[in-house]
């Protein structure tokens, strides 16, 4: 999986779903986000089988794809340089390759999506859709 994205927005996504990942756990997997990465977007999943949360945002994709990656390395996220690209912050990340990465570009190696538990599917009819900005407190 090969995707550019804004690191704002990216940053934005995972801390709305942090408080759903497992810090400890008996299962290690629930220890992880999902990160699939296709039509032009990223969504990030996070279970502890009680409470599951999917977002997204948007991202340019070069190569689709899929994994797991620990709540241990988000960190690596959140300090991976950015770069100035028509005035937003951009960060190039590569997960799960091998290849040498560019000073710009976050390396990093997870588990296969198979291993995350999978969700239900959520109900598309009747569905309303809210912008964030207008459920503020």
């Amino acid at each position: 999986m090969e995707i550019t994205v804004s690191k704002v927005e990216l940053l934005r996504e995972l801390t709305a779903t942090q408080g759903v990942v497992e810090r400890k756990t008996t299962i290690p997997i629930l220890s992880n986000y999902l990160f699939e990465a296709a039509d032009g977007k990223l969504s990030l999943t996070a279970t502890d089988l009680d409470l599951s949360l999917r977002t997204s945002c948007n991202a340019k994709v070069k190569k689709e794809g899929s994994c797991t990656i620990p709540r241990a390395q988000t960190p690596r996220l959140r300090k991976a340089p950015a770069r100035r690209r028509h005035h937003h912050q951009v960060a190039r990340t590569i997960i799960g390759s091998a290849s040498a990465a560019a000073r710009s570009n976050t390396k990093m190696v997870g588990m296969a999506k198979s291993n995350f538990p999978s969700l239900p599917a959520f109900p598309t009819a009747g569905v309303v859709k809210i912008p964030a900005r207008s459920c503020a407190v």
